[in-house]
This record gives structure tokens, sequence and C-alpha cells, in this order.
């Protein structure tokens, strides 16, 4: 690992929807991840989680924005 990356999978609803994510803090570009058909009826539950156990606080996943869209 590169110094201040992190790499990471995501779930949606307790579902895996994306593995091995990698972001590192040189990156100047935004990484943008897009889910369609996750269905919700009260609460959208957001689980980030590193690949790797024991893994040192500045590795840990971050998620600084989320926008949310209702699919009829």
């Amino acid at each position: 690992n590169g110094d201040g990356e992190r790499h990471f999978n995501l779930r949606l609803q307790g579902k895996v929807v994306a593995e091995e994510i990698t972001v590192s803090n040189q990156s100047r570009t935004p990484q943008v991840l897009e889910f369609s058909g996750i269905e919700v009826s009260d609460l959208l539950k957001i689980e980030q989680f590193a690949r790797d156990k024991d893994v040192p606080a500045n590795q840990l996943p971050v998620l600084n924005g989320i926008e949310i869209v209702r699919e009829e």
C-alpha cells in the first residue's frame, strides 16, 4: 500500500455492490460510483469495510458524499 491508500469493499442494504475499491490521497480526481435498483423501504444501510484486517487508521474507508435519486 502506498501512503494513504485505502482499499475497501462496499455493501448497500447488506449486499456487496463493489469490491476492491482503491482510493489514494494523491488522487485529484473524485471517484464516483453509481448503483441502481437498490430497494429501500425505510432506511438505507451503507457499509464500507476494509478488505484486510488490522488496517491502520490512515487506510480505513472514508465516505465523503452521497447523492440519492429515487427511481420509480
